[in-house]
């Protein structure tokens, strides 16, 4: 079997045992790159009190196969896996403002304010410590940049009451992520749309694909870091894709930007559904994928 290097199929696990992950079992000779999934909560679940070792036995066990790894860690809300996938609730304590809501079957979900000052620090002091230990780490191929919103897919975070807050609040993540990273390692940012109609407490949201782009970074992302230093992503293909997107991966592959295709679903639930497989793997391919 010929594996190319920076493409192909991608397997996810979950850092923690228990969870809905491969149970670090089998050897998948036919995928060359796993995803490790954890979240800030459980990497620093004290203030300053670093616990890598469910991270650490996850690395040792894939790295141990040849694989190449991505991390799929997130500083935000991860509803799919529970609230310890989220931000601490120390930071919480420590006075940063939050927003609440319901989702995914009525799980309580927190949000922190970005712009709050306290926010900013200690994220800046766990990037700092999460990137200065594995930046070194040979295996790692991708990291992904989930700062903000549900699954850290940048969508569906905290609401600002106007888009300039909203705008200003993901350039600082941006810049806080990457200037954690150095350039060590690309990171991945996603793309996803805005799924939220309400988004802003005033109601505003994009209306045209040069407002999409503004009203999630997109644009500062692009033009403020080089295609060595970001990717993109789209979580939530075969399902989700809308128009803006396809033209937004389109200048992402003129550009030369590596990209990833998740899709929304498993190969039993789209059987289940009746979809068929070969169409949701086409409509991923029509982002131009590295990988999928």
């Amino acid at each position: 079997m010929l594996l190319n290097p920076d493409m192909g199929w991608v397997l996810l696990d979950v850092a923690e045992k228990g969870r809905q992950d491969m149970g670090q079992t089998g050897l998948y000779p036919l995928v060359q790159n796993v995803g490790i999934l954890t979240g800030w909560s459980l990497l620093e679940p004290r203030e300053g009190a670093f616990d890598w070792k469910a991270l650490d036995e996850t690395i040792a066990y894939w790295s141990g196969q040849g694989k190449r790894l991505h991390f799929r860690i997130s500083t935000d809300c991860f509803p799919y896996y529970g609230s310890s996938y989220t931000c601490p609730e120390w930071v919480y304590q420590a006075g940063v403002p939050f927003q609440e809501k319901k989702d995914w079957g009525g799980q309580p979900l927190k949000f922190p304010d970005y712009t709050n000052p306290v926010y900013r620090q200690k994220l800046q002091a766990f990037l700092k410590a999460y990137a200065g230990r594995y930046r070194g780490l040979d295996s790692l191929d991708v990291v992904d940049l989930r700062g903000y919103g549900e699954w850290g897919e940048w969508h569906s975070g905290y609401r600002y009451a106007d888009w300039d807050t909203r705008v200003n609040a993901l350039k600082w993540l941006l810049d806080a992520w990457c200037g954690a990273w150095k350039g060590d390692k690309k990171l991945f940012l996603s793309y996803s749309h805005e799924t939220e109609l309400g988004v802003l407490t005033n109601g505003r949201g994009p209306t045209r694909y040069e407002e999409y782009l503004s009203f999630s970074a997109l644009d500062y992302a692009v033009e403020t870091f080089p295609a060595a230093a970001l990717g993109f992503r789209r979580d939530g293909v075969a399902g989700a894709i809308t128009g803006d997107e396809k033209r937004f991966s389109g200048t992402l592959y003129q550009g030369n930007r590596m990209q990833i295709a998740e899709f929304c679903n498993g190969y039993a639930q789209y059987k289940q559904e009746g979809k068929s497989i070969r169409a949701c793997i086409n409509e991923a391919l029509e982002l131009h994928p590295n990988y999928m």
